[in-house]
């Protein structure tokens, strides 16, 4: 009798312990253990064990970077209210919560932004923010002059603030010829995609955009003398290689340069609603309507270089008049020069040393007008 109920009470105990290895606990979302000198500071583990201990430097157990099994040696895991487990109580040991600090991102006194971060982790780095007339520099702890490392890990509440610096002053001759200035623009910088501009853009170096410009609004383009602003394919509204006019081309772009007007701009293609040229150095060569204006093309001052390359092309196209008053204007098209669909083409000259060279071919209009005398060359100069 007494080894029958031996037997039973062993029977009764194996399967209480087989049914305990079965038991299903909530999974860890997110565990991961601190260790001082290889001594799991929670678990007083150096190792992990087959309940999901993480460990460090033992090549005798199953590798395991987080709980990655339902429960700990003792079956216990500590959750916070998010369901991420904090750590193991094993052997019944006290405790601390496992710490999470906030980042706290500041413009002066407005708060912008906040990030709950794990202790030893590193906080991801917002957005720039941006103000008017200013250039974003940085995000800074308070009192530093160094800005803040991203890669640093969050020990402590922190509070970061943006810094700014004045945006500089650019200067440009205008649309009347006289000096003016600006501190509300975007400058223009080299990118390996399509773009978008609109408002003031500033080429105040070298750029290359490889790819389209698309106007999305009206823009004022500024070539800083010096600036060499290349753009691969189009500056556009108009699909230059088909001369079909996007349907939402109601944007114009107007151009100008500095005092020297040396800056460049290259591409096979500038159009818009109007067109505008006011200064720099701009040279389109394209398969057709290189600069084609829907409404209306002016140019006043700098020097431009247009030409048509496909038997269908033109060096300058407008819906309406085309206005040439000013600078050294060399145009040429494999179909025509200059052409105007349904307006006047109107040339004339402000200075000694203007220009307009007719490259090849010559000028299509319902009107032609000679704005002021011009001598006429053979080879095509007026």
């Amino acid at each position: 009798m007494y080894k029958k109920r031996t037997k039973q009470f062993l029977c009764l105990l194996l399967s209480i312990c087989l049914a305990a290895t079965c038991l299903v606990f909530p999974a860890a979302a997110d565990c991961e253990h601190d260790f001082v000198d290889n001594i799991c500071k929670h678990c007083q583990r150096s190792y992990c064990d087959i309940n999901g201990h993480d460990y460090i430097n033992n090549d005798d157990q199953e590798s395991c970077t987080v709980c990655g099994v339902k429960r700990c040696a003792n079956g216990d895991h500590v959750y916070d209210s998010g369901g991420d487990c904090l750590y193991c109580t094993n052997y019944n040991e006290s405790y601390d919560v496992l710490p999470r600090y906030t980042v706290t991102f500041m413009d002066g006194t407005t708060t912008l932004s906040t990030s709950t971060v794990k202790i030893g982790n590193c906080v991801e780095k917002p957005a720039d923010p941006e103000k008017t007339n200013f250039t974003f520099t940085g995000w800074f702890e308070e009192g530093e002059t160094t800005a803040f490392d991203f890669d640093t890990p969050i020990s402590a509440d922190t509070t970061l603030y943006a810094h700014f610096a004045a945006a500089p002053v650019y200067s440009y001759i205008g649309a009347d010829g006289s000096e003016a200035e600006t501190t509300d623009y975007t400058l223009v910088t080299s990118s390996e995609e399509n773009v978008t501009w609109s408002g003031t853009m500033i080429a105040s170096g070298n750029a290359t955009i490889n790819g389209k410009v698309t106007l999305t609004g009206d823009t004022n383009l500024i070539l800083c003398d010096g600036a060499e602003l290349t753009v691969d394919y189009e500056i556009m509204c108009i699909d230059v290689d088909s001369g079909d006019v996007d349907s939402d081309c109601k944007y114009s772009l107007n151009i100008f340069g500095q005092t020297k007007q040396s800056g460049k701009l290259t591409s096979c293609g500038i159009s818009g609603k109007d067109i505008n040229i006011y200064g720099g150095d701009i040279t389109a060569v394209g398969l057709n309507h290189v600069i084609h204006a829907v409404n209306a093309c002016n140019i006043v001052r700098g020097k431009v270089y247009a030409h048509g390359d496909s038997d269908g092309g033109y060096g300058i196209k407008a819906g309406n008049s085309i206005t040439i008053s000013g600078g050294e204007v060399t145009v040429g098209g494999d179909r025509e020069a200059i052409c105007s669909e349904e307006g006047t083409v109107t040339l004339g000259w402000t200075k000694p040393g203007d220009k307009i060279v007719l490259e090849k071919y010559g000028v299509v209009a319902n009107r032609i007008v000679f704005d002021k005398a011009f001598i006429i060359y053979e080879n095509g100069i007026l």
